[in-house]
């Protein structure tokens, strides 16, 4: 059986739309801090790209420890404190000298996922995944930018030359390429 699950209902109703009538399938809000299932019952657990998002993170890992199996894997995709976040954020301040600090980091990152995770696991592998994003439609970014950044200090004003700083690089080199750090850590109980 595969148990597909999130902390929102709304991604647990989709995902029970898309995959209902398959018997195997199940579909269930879960508290990462708090997962409603018994000690060592699952061989496989994936954490993906949510794990910095938790409040208490020690709790959720050692929950996610405790329900595995001996030999299970615990895949947890993060991303690093650098890429999109650390370059997006130095162009905004470049537009608005305003924009709020960029915070230290994330809570569960590339950068200390491994140390964290091997206070439960005692087989922590890191795989970085070098990317970047590719972007040939500078509005589709500008777009992008104002879901899912807090830019309660942004003008229209703001966006336009946000738009044409990142038109500009498009124009001269074909494409907007911003990097991006990511990263999967494997972990074996």
């Amino acid at each position: 059986t595969l148990i597909l699950s999130d902390f929102s209902e709304g991604m647990v109703k989709m995902v029970w739309d898309k995959y209902s009538s398959h018997n195997n399938i199940l579909s269930q809000k879960i508290d990462i801090q708090n997962i409603p299932f018994p000690d060592n019952c699952f061989d496989v657990v994936i954490a993906n790209h949510m794990l910095y998002h938790v409040p208490d993170l020690s709790k959720a890992i050692s929950e996610v420890h405790r329900v595995m199996r001996t030999g299970g894997k615990f895949y947890a995709a993060t991303n690093g404190n650098g890429g999109m976040r650390t370059y997006l954020h130095n162009v905004r301040k470049l537009i608005n000298p305003n924009t709020p600090k960029l915070s230290d980091g994330f809570s569960f990152s590339l950068q200390n996922g491994k140390e964290l995770l091997s206070e439960y696991f005692s087989d922590v592998q890191s795989y970085n995944y070098d990317d970047t994003l590719h972007i040939t439609e500078t509005q589709d970014l500008i777009d992008w930018i104002k879901s899912t950044i807090a830019i309660s200090n942004y003008s229209e004003s703001d966006f336009d030359k946000l738009y044409s700083y990142f038109e500009n690089i498009r124009i001269k080199h074909g494409a907007i390429d911003i990097p991006k750090e990511l990263g999967l850590f494997v972990s074996t109980k």
